[in-house]
This record gives structure tokens, sequence and C-alpha cells, in this order.
């Protein structure tokens, strides 16, 4: 199986900077917290089997 990731990429609502989310911390370069994730949700694991 393979996985592609794509990158998490965020926009902040304070500054309106668009930006690469490098951990799970949703903090702006400019220091708010209050950003919108635009990106990087697109893989949803909803169940695993384990034999």
């Amino acid at each position: 199986m393979t996985i592609d990731e794509s990158e998490g990429r965020a926009r902040c609502r304070s500054c309106r900077d668009e930006f690469v989310l490098e951990d799970m911390f949703l903090l702006c370069p400019c220091g708010s917290a209050d950003v919108e994730v635009v990106s990087g949700r697109e893989l949803l694991v909803t169940s695993v089997e384990v034999a």
C-alpha cells in the first residue's frame, strides 16, 4: 500500500498569511493561533483491521 501525504496548509485569520503546517501546533509565524486549516486533511482512517 502506498500513501501519498499532502502537506498541511493553514491560513491565518489575523494577518491573512497562508503557510505550511510543520507540526501539530496550529500557530501562524505571526504568533496568532486563530488559523484555519485549508489542506492536509484529505486522508481519514475510519478503521484498521489487525490480523
